[in-house]
């Protein structure tokens, strides 16, 4: 988790409107992308131009904004953050057998700046 928090503190800052609690651009991601639980990475490779968007969505959150959201929208923003940055390193690094295979044995895929 402490990656995905450097992720969403270090990005830069995106369109300060009112961030989409139904992570809509996220969503449309997976439903393209995810076939019985398999999600189709080469795919997502090949066009990851919504992925990066709902990343850049995320950048435009202050903590102050983040604040003022109740528990539930804060835990599925914390969520569905690393779940999208997961995806952003995994293809980061495609092809690969498995996200372990991302790093060293010093370090670890969650360790990637």
């Amino acid at each position: 988790m402490g990656a995905v928090l450097l992720f969403w503190a270090a990005s830069g800052p995106a369109d300060a409107a009112e961030f989409d609690h139904g992570h809509g651009i996220l969503g449309q991601v997976l439903r393209e992308r995810v076939v019985d639980g398999r999600v189709d990475y080469r795919g997502l490779l090949k066009s990851p131009t919504l992925l990066d968007r709902y990343l850049q969505s995320t950048s435009g959150v202050t903590e102050a904004q983040f604040k003022g959201w109740n528990e539930g929208q804060q835990l599925a923003f914390l969520i569905n953050l690393y779940n999208a940055a997961t995806l952003r390193l995994i293809i980061d690094h495609y092809p690969l057998e498995g996200i372990r295979d991302i790093g060293n044995i010093f370090k670890g895929p969650w360790d990637q700046k």
